[in-house]
């Protein structure tokens, strides 16, 4: 009895992987990479700066982190702001900050010759901006 709970507990492990693994596809589909699709090639990837004393590091279709604190999760993709032009990557539900709300992180794009961060700051508590440069941010 004690071999097929086992060989059961071994299948029912893979099976929920499999299901981790279609349920981010499936989020991976349905995410915005901006307009047509110009920050696709950013997915899977992750970008470290050193800024001031911590280092922060960001994958724009993930996880954004301040050295082992949680910032964020982007799970909406690619922000089109207001004025049709400018686009943001929103990173929530962070670490939670004491007496404070959850950690976040707001990335404006901007045009660069390289992928990297930039500038990152913590004008309200436990709420940091910073900027993302990227090839793909650049008007043809």
């Amino acid at each position: 009895a004690k071999s097929k709970r086992d060989a059961y507990d071994v299948e029912r492990r893979a099976l929920e992987a499999n299901d981790d693994k279609l349920r981010e596809l499936r989020e991976n589909i349905d995410r915005d990479y901006g307009p047509d699709d110009a920050l696709i090639s950013l997915q899977g990837l992750c970008f470290d700066q050193k800024i001031e004393k911590y280092v922060y590091k960001a994958c724009p279709f993930g996880e954004a982190k301040q050295d082992n604190t949680q910032l964020g999760r982007n799970s909406e993709g690619v922000r089109i702001d207001a004025d049709g032009k400018t686009m943001t990557l929103k990173f929530a539900d962070g670490d939670a900050c004491w007496n404070g709300p959850k950690r976040s992180l707001t990335l404006t794009l901007k045009c660069g010759d390289k992928e990297r961060l930039a500038a990152i700051e913590e004008p309200s508590r436990c709420e940091y901006v910073g900027v993302f440069y990227a090839p793909a941010a650049c008007d043809d």
